[in-house]
């Protein structure tokens, strides 16, 4: 679609795989991925990954 978009990289804990505080801060779970749009912000349903 060729829209500017910004990318930001957060870091899980390593042992306990928390939310760092800043995610938490956008989303009271610290849910990923979000997107953030004219105040407008959108969470994932469901984990971006699986791990069995």
């Amino acid at each position: 679609m060729g829209l500017p978009y910004e990318l930001k990289k957060h870091t899980r804990h390593p042992v306990t795989r928390l939310s760092p505080p800043e995610l938490v801060a956008m989303h009271p779970l610290g849910a990923a991925p979000l997107i953030e749009e004219d105040g407008l912000l959108l969470a994932s349903r469901r984990p971006s990954s699986t791990t069995f």
